[in-house]
């Protein structure tokens, strides 16, 4: 599922009536509520990598890291890697019988192909192997829900942005946003 060409009715979605669309949106809200995962969520900007070039500068230190602090995708997954592992941490420290560290970190392709496996600069103790994996959405599912929660996020923080620059809501974004905002 791509959630952008769904929501625009573009590629195989063209024919697809916007309620037939809607539902598949409805769907995926659902399923995500019924796991009740924990979302995290981390924005990065060209400002964010000007305002902190000596903090992450320490990163990554290895001159054979594939990681490059100036490239914004870069910088913005090892990030969320970072909060994800305090997050991660700090429910273990709430409920250790939930689960046990260290946990796969299992990424949609994109930085890297399906099949990579990426050394992490750290959060050995919470990331098995000190590793990313990436895999594609179709051998793992799961990564559509992840795939969903960001992309609800990125579209209603571009609604709200377009609607303060237009002061007004289209039908079909008002109907998206009471849709996953509920």
């Amino acid at each position: 599922l791509h959630f952008t060409d769904i929501y625009s009715g573009r590629g195989i979605w063209k024919e697809v009536a916007i309620d037939k669309r809607i539902e598949i949106f409805d769907l995926m809200k659902n399923i995500l509520e019924s796991f009740s995962l924990p979302i995290v969520h981390q924005t990065v900007s060209e400002e964010t990598i000007h305002e902190n070039k000596n903090i992450f500068a320490n990163w990554v230190k290895s001159p054979t890291s594939r990681w490059d602090i100036h490239d914004v995708s870069h910088l913005g997954f090892l990030m969320l890697c970072s909060n994800l592992s305090r997050h991660i941490q700090n429910l273990q420290k709430k409920a250790p019988k939930d689960f046990n560290l260290p946990l796969p970190l299992i990424v949609d392709e994109g930085i890297a192909k399906a099949g990579a496996r990426l050394d992490l600069p750290n959060w050995g103790s919470v990331i098995s192997g000190q590793k990313a994996l990436f895999s594609n959405s179709k051998d793992t599912p799961g990564i559509q829900i992840a795939d969903f929660a960001a992309f609800v996020i990125s579209r209603t923080q571009w609604i709200m942005v377009k609607q303060e620059q237009e002061s007004s809501i289209k039908r079909g974004d008002l109907t998206f946003l009471k849709l996953t905002t509920r």
